[in-house]
Protein backbone atom coordinates (compact mmCIF):
# COMPACT_ATOMS: atom_id res chain seq x y z
CA UNK A 1 0.00 0.00 0.00
CA UNK A 2 1.18 3.36 0.03
CA UNK A 3 2.16 3.40 -3.61
CA UNK A 4 5.33 0.99 -2.79
CA UNK A 5 5.66 -2.74 -4.39
CA UNK A 6 7.60 -5.33 -3.82
CA UNK A 7 10.26 -7.34 -6.29
CA UNK A 8 12.31 -10.31 -5.59
CA UNK A 9 15.99 -10.08 -5.46
CA UNK A 10 17.71 -13.36 -7.27
CA UNK A 11 21.30 -13.86 -7.53
CA UNK A 12 22.73 -16.72 -9.56
CA UNK A 13 25.47 -18.13 -6.69
CA UNK A 14 21.89 -19.10 -5.10
CA UNK A 15 20.21 -20.56 -7.77
CA UNK A 16 20.83 -23.94 -6.52
CA UNK A 17 19.10 -23.71 -3.11
CA UNK A 18 16.11 -20.94 -4.71
CA UNK A 19 17.30 -18.03 -2.71
CA UNK A 20 15.98 -14.52 -2.78
CA UNK A 21 15.60 -11.36 -1.13
CA UNK A 22 12.16 -9.37 -0.77
CA UNK A 23 12.38 -5.45 -0.98
CA UNK A 24 9.92 -3.10 -0.54
CA UNK A 25 10.25 -0.15 -3.47
CA UNK A 26 9.23 3.35 -2.28
CA UNK A 27 9.47 5.44 -5.37
CA UNK A 28 10.44 5.41 -9.19
CA UNK A 29 14.33 4.38 -10.19
CA UNK A 30 16.30 7.46 -10.53
CA UNK A 31 19.31 7.17 -12.78
CA UNK A 32 22.30 8.50 -11.28
CA UNK A 33 25.14 10.49 -12.64
CA UNK A 34 28.89 10.12 -12.21
CA UNK A 35 30.41 7.23 -10.76
CA UNK A 36 27.38 5.16 -10.58
CA UNK A 37 25.72 6.13 -14.03
CA UNK A 38 23.84 2.82 -15.41
CA UNK A 39 23.02 2.57 -11.77
CA UNK A 40 19.96 3.83 -10.51
CA UNK A 41 18.69 4.83 -6.74
CA UNK A 42 15.72 4.02 -5.03
CA UNK A 43 14.35 4.41 -1.53
CA UNK A 44 13.73 0.92 -0.56
CA UNK A 45 13.75 -1.51 2.15
CA UNK A 46 14.51 -5.02 2.80
CA UNK A 47 11.91 -7.44 4.26
CA UNK A 48 13.37 -10.37 6.02
CA UNK A 49 11.67 -14.31 6.91
CA UNK A 50 10.83 -14.10 10.69
CA UNK A 51 11.90 -17.66 11.79
CA UNK A 52 10.69 -17.29 14.82
CA UNK A 53 7.15 -15.89 13.96
CA UNK A 54 5.69 -19.06 13.85
CA UNK A 55 6.80 -22.39 15.52
CA UNK A 56 7.22 -24.17 12.55
CA UNK A 57 10.15 -21.66 11.35
CA UNK A 58 9.67 -19.50 8.92
CA UNK A 59 7.12 -21.52 7.12
CA UNK A 60 2.90 -21.04 7.67
CA UNK A 61 2.29 -24.10 6.25
CA UNK A 62 4.83 -23.69 3.65
CA UNK A 63 4.47 -20.27 2.85
CA UNK A 64 7.16 -17.81 4.66
CA UNK A 65 6.02 -14.96 6.17
CA UNK A 66 8.05 -11.67 6.33
CA UNK A 67 8.46 -8.69 8.38
CA UNK A 68 10.64 -4.87 7.53
CA UNK A 69 14.08 -5.60 8.34
CA UNK A 70 14.25 -1.61 8.73
CA UNK A 71 11.64 0.47 10.04
CA UNK A 72 12.14 3.21 7.94
CA UNK A 73 13.19 2.66 4.09
CA UNK A 74 16.78 3.41 3.01
CA UNK A 75 18.26 4.74 -0.13
CA UNK A 76 19.85 2.30 -1.90
CA UNK A 77 21.73 1.72 -5.00
CA UNK A 78 19.90 -0.48 -7.29
CA UNK A 79 22.15 -2.27 -9.46
CA UNK A 80 22.75 -5.65 -11.47
CA UNK A 81 25.01 -7.54 -9.84
CA UNK A 82 27.86 -8.62 -12.72
CA UNK A 83 31.25 -11.09 -12.40
CA UNK A 84 34.33 -10.13 -13.09
CA UNK A 85 34.35 -10.49 -16.36
CA UNK A 86 30.75 -9.13 -17.54
CA UNK A 87 28.13 -11.52 -16.74
CA UNK A 88 24.92 -10.86 -15.15
CA UNK A 89 24.51 -12.30 -11.80
CA UNK A 90 21.28 -10.81 -10.32
CA UNK A 91 18.10 -10.12 -11.81
CA UNK A 92 15.09 -8.56 -10.05
CA UNK A 93 11.42 -9.22 -10.68
CA UNK A 94 8.47 -7.46 -9.10
CA UNK A 95 5.72 -9.41 -7.34
CA UNK A 96 2.54 -9.06 -5.16
CA UNK A 97 2.44 -9.53 -1.86
CA UNK A 98 -0.61 -10.53 0.80
CA UNK A 99 -0.73 -9.05 4.60
CA UNK A 100 -1.65 -10.88 7.24
CA UNK A 101 -1.00 -11.24 11.10
CA UNK A 102 -0.35 -13.40 14.45
CA UNK A 103 -0.94 -12.03 17.97
CA UNK A 104 2.29 -13.40 19.95
CA UNK A 105 2.83 -12.52 23.52
CA UNK A 106 0.00 -10.63 23.26
CA UNK A 107 1.38 -8.38 20.59
CA UNK A 108 -0.46 -8.69 17.04
CA UNK A 109 2.82 -9.03 14.56
CA UNK A 110 1.85 -8.17 10.62
CA UNK A 111 3.53 -9.69 8.11
CA UNK A 112 3.81 -10.32 4.39
CA UNK A 113 4.05 -13.57 2.17
CA UNK A 114 4.01 -13.42 -1.70
CA UNK A 115 2.19 -14.50 -3.72
CA UNK A 116 2.72 -17.72 -5.25
CA UNK A 117 6.33 -17.21 -3.91
CA UNK A 118 7.53 -20.64 -5.82
CA UNK A 119 6.41 -19.86 -9.01
CA UNK A 120 7.86 -15.94 -8.65
CA UNK A 121 11.32 -17.46 -7.74
CA UNK A 122 11.14 -19.82 -10.88
CA UNK A 123 10.22 -16.89 -12.68
CA UNK A 124 12.73 -14.82 -11.57
CA UNK A 125 15.95 -17.22 -11.87
CA UNK A 126 14.12 -17.80 -15.53
CA UNK A 127 14.41 -14.25 -16.48
CA UNK A 128 17.90 -13.93 -14.80
CA UNK A 129 19.33 -16.95 -17.21
CA UNK A 130 17.24 -15.51 -20.11
CA UNK A 131 19.09 -12.00 -19.70
CA UNK A 132 21.99 -13.95 -19.64
CA UNK A 133 21.05 -15.63 -22.32
CA UNK A 134 20.87 -12.71 -25.00
CA UNK A 135 23.90 -11.21 -23.43
CA UNK A 136 25.95 -13.96 -24.22
CA UNK A 137 24.30 -14.01 -27.97
CA UNK A 138 24.79 -10.33 -28.67
CA UNK A 139 28.58 -10.32 -27.52
CA UNK A 140 28.66 -13.42 -30.22
CA UNK A 141 31.29 -15.00 -28.28
CA UNK A 142 31.61 -18.63 -29.13
CA UNK A 143 32.23 -20.96 -26.09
Amino acid sequence: GGGSRFALYVDYEWMGRRGFRLFEIFDQEEKTRGPFAGASTVLAREWQCKANLLDKGCKLGGRMAFQPKTEKPRRLHWTTRRSTDGIIQSATLHVTVSRGSVTSAGRKLDYVEVDQQSDRITEAFCKLLAMRAIEGKEEGKEE
